[in-house]
């Protein structure tokens, strides 16, 4: 029996190419997992170069797995369980929860309230991409691993 993959979600000219790829059982575990950890490690690279790490939480909880259904397997990668990283990723309006949470962090650390490095721009959080652009980044690497 053989496993069809569909890694990407986020880009539709490697969904159509990734589907061309049938592999066997053996293959495909060993394809997907070496993807997966690709991914996840092209993303924390990225998270560095955004200069999202602060506390490490979001680079912590990137993540990357093997999901595997009777004629599917799908790579799923990313953030989960960091409620902020949406908003690094995507960006979007600066509100008010948001601006209590980042001084209630600054007063613990005794520093007072600054946002910084133009972030945040008339109340709208700038979008600083890490996860997409690393399926991208990758892609040529996947195509390699896919075709064996």
């Amino acid at each position: 029996m053989a496993i069809k993959t569909n890694i990407d979600q986020l880009i539709g000219n490697i969904r159509k190419q990734t589907r061309r790829y049938v592999m066997s059982d053996k293959d495909t575990k060993e394809k997907l997992t070496r993807i997966a950890l690709l991914l996840e490690n092209q993303t924390k690279l990225n998270v560095r170069r955004q200069g999202i790490v602060d506390t490490g939480n979001l680079l912590n909880s990137i993540q990357s797995r093997v999901i595997s259904n009777k004629n599917t397997a799908t790579i799923s990668y990313g953030a989960f369980g960091v409620k902020y990283a949406a908003i690094h990723e995507f960006g979007g309006p600066f509100t008010e929860r948001m601006r209590k949470a980042m001084f209630a962090k600054f007063r613990e650390r005794g520093k007072p309230y600054r946002p910084g490095k133009g972030i945040i721009e008339g109340g709208y959080v700038r979008a600083r991409p890490y996860i997409r652009p690393s399926l991208i980044q990758q892609r040529k690497r996947i195509l390699e691993i896919l075709k064996g």
